[in-house]
């Protein structure tokens, strides 16, 4: 084989270099967005699951829709979902979540879980750019001022 001209990257460097991320939440790969959002939830305390699995009748057994993250929030338990936009941009993506919402929620709303989709708990598409973005936006969703 030849050897490649120039600098080969299969993984996107991080924005910040100082950041130091691993690629991994609670031993799991994870992307960048992902791992700093975890960051900053550990920062404040808030508990959550990552890549929680909700099992439907359209799946085999291990093989549900995963939520990236299901937080603890007194008890209220809230599905966040970090994206890049270039994963959720086209129309068909668009179409593809919506039949995800569909399967899903109904079921996370058996197990007292609130809904995928709600205005209050949405990130912005590549976001958090930095781990001070995401203790930001954690913060905003849930800290009382």
């Amino acid at each position: 084989t030849r050897p490649a001209r120039g600098e080969v990257s299969f993984f996107p460097t991080s924005p910040k270099a100082d950041e130091l991320l691993t690629g991994y939440v609670h031993g799991m790969r994870a992307s960048d967005l992902e791992e700093r959002l975890a960051i900053a939830l550990d920062f404040f305390g808030i508990s959550f699951i990552f890549q929680f699995e909700v099992p439907s009748a359209y799946s085999l057994p291990s093989e549900g829709k995963m939520i990236d993250f299901l937080v603890n929030d007194g008890g209220l338990l809230i599905p966040l979902e970090p994206g890049a936009s270039f994963i959720h941009e086209s129309p068909s993506d668009q179409e593809r979540e919506r039949e995800r919402q569909a399967i899903v929620n109904p079921i996370l709303l058996l197990q007292g879980i609130n809904p995928l989709g709600d205005e209050r708990y949405q990130i912005p598409f590549d976001r958090p750019t930095s781990i001070e973005d995401a203790k930001g936006i954690v913060a905003g969703m849930f800290i009382s001022a």
